[in-house]
């Protein structure tokens, strides 16, 4: 049998498409502000920091599909198992947030 190997965005330059979308009474963000683009190398726990600031909350429950990732995955990591590849070829990590827990 194989080794499975961990697929990995491996350029340190690449950058994934991150959009936001609130769950479970969450508030909405402004259009201009659901969308960001993340260096690949950048921990998860950044993309939660920034979207804290722009909600002006402490705590937010972030998702990936109802799966809360380790705040030390790199979005690198997250985008090349959860994300897809659109049609321009760059990565698109779909997030979901929410400022109580939405899924167990």
């Amino acid at each position: 049998m194989a080794d499975r190997q961990t697929p990995v965005i491996s350029a340190p330059h690449t950058e994934v498409l991150v959009t936001f979308t609130a769950a479970a009474g969450a508030p909405q963000l402004k259009e201009s502000k659901r969308k960001i683009k993340v260096k690949s190398h950048k921990a998860f726990q950044a993309v939660v920091q920034h979207l804290q600031k722009l909600l002006d909350k402490k705590t937010l429950f972030v998702y990936i599909n109802q799966i809360s990732p380790s705040l030390d995955a790199t979005i690198g990591q997250l985008a090349a198992f959860y994300g897809h590849v659109t049609a321009k070829g760059t990565y698109r990590l779909p997030l979901q947030y929410s400022v109580t827990p939405a899924w167990g």
